[in-house]
Formats: C-alpha cells, structure tokens, sequence
C-alpha cells in the first residue's frame, strides 16, 4: 500500500523546519529569540503564538521575560542583543 501525498508533505515541512537536509543527520543550531544565545540541539523550548509565529528560547528565564514580563533585550546587559544607551 503506498502511502498518501499529504504524509509525505508532512514529512518534508517537519524536516524542513529542523534543519534536516537530505544528506544531514545533525539538525542546525538555532538562536534564541530573546537573548540571541545558540541553543544547542536536544535543548530548549519552541513557543509557537496563535497567529504562526515560532519562537526559540534557550531557558525558561529568557520565556519568562519575554512572554509573560514582555521585557526588552535590548535593556537587558546579559543578553547579547543589549545596545548601550548613548551618552
């Protein structure tokens, strides 16, 4: 029995959207949208909001601050996204 087109399809978004090339075996390295640190593989929490948008946090502290505390990064001296104030 072969198996229907839309299983397939399926199978090609989800290896697409990890990073899984046809010869790759290892998934790429994404970034955290809050802090701009690189989550290593097998780490880490993908938030994905209601109208589509998909969000990579490396932490629950970087989670908290951005959905629930809705901090900046760039006000934030730990995260690699900060922007010194001008003076």
């Amino acid at each position: 029995m072969l198996r229907p087109k839309i299983y397939v399809d399926r199978f090609k978004s989800f290896r697409k959207l990890y990073g899984w090339d046809e010869g790759n075996a290892m998934p790429k390295l994404l970034k955290c949208s809050f802090c701009g640190k690189t989550i290593k593989p097998g780490t880490g929490i993908m938030y994905v909001k209601e109208d589509g948008t998909i969000l990579y946090f490396c932490s629950s502290k970087c989670r908290k601050n951005s959905l629930k505390l809705r901090r900046n990064p760039a006000k934030l001296k730990w995260t690699e996204k900060y922007k010194r104030p001008s003076s």
